[in-house]
């Protein structure tokens, strides 16, 4: 008997650890952040490229594209705070495409590389609400951060970028008509 109660134990205990993991478990949102230009002729092809791939996972993951001034006489939505994000990264020619903040060739992206991104656990748990005023173009924004796993190098920031999901007020010379998530602001400051 006393053996029983001792399996029996040991597989409530197995059970509570597994209900807390799985409880611990929050889907991870991938996010891929462009440089690009609607003066850029080779970024056309990438966003062709990219804009089938996030549509297919929409909701599901956060895509940032940052235009830049340059080449030609540059996009019309380029922002200094997107060229603070291009110079932390160290961007130097668009397109440029970085998954999860790691440089990727953007052919080499598939929609099978966001299934491998979705299958990962976050580190992270957030709670973020929002309030829009387009009378005044002003934006609130209230935001909670669980940290579900230790981070003890200090360096852990909270920026909100705010994006345009579609426009086509930036059409200049490399043919793209519209223009999909293009970075707006960033909360609360560039960098």
């Amino acid at each position: 008997m006393i053996r029983m109660k001792n399996i029996y134990t040991t597989i409530l205990c197995i059970g509570i650890v597994a209900a807390a993991t799985a409880q611990s478990l929050v889907p991870r949102v991938p996010l891929y952040e462009v440089f690009s230009s609607s003066t850029c002729p080779p970024c056309k092809p990438a966003n062709d490229h990219l804009v089938p791939i996030f549509e297919e996972f929409d909701g599901e993951l956060a895509v940032i594209k940052y235009q830049m001034s340059w080449p030609g006489n540059g996009d019309p939505y380029y922002t200094a705070e997107g060229n603070a994000r291009r110079n932390f990264y160290g961007v130097n020619g668009v397109p440029a495409f970085f998954p999860n903040a790691v440089e990727t060739f953007y052919s080499s992206f598939t929609s099978a590389s966001v299934d491998e991104d979705l299958l990962e656990a976050a580190g992270v748990r957030m709670y973020l609400r929002y309030m829009i005023n387009e009378d005044s173009q002003s934006v609130a924004i209230k935001a909670r951060v669980e940290f579900l796993q230790a981070y003890n190098d200090g360096g852990q920031r909270l920026f909100v970028p705010i994006i345009e999901k579609l426009t086509t007020q930036n059409k200049e010379t490399n043919g793209e008509i519209e223009f999909h998530n293009v970075f707006k602001k960033m909360l609360p400051e560039a960098m």
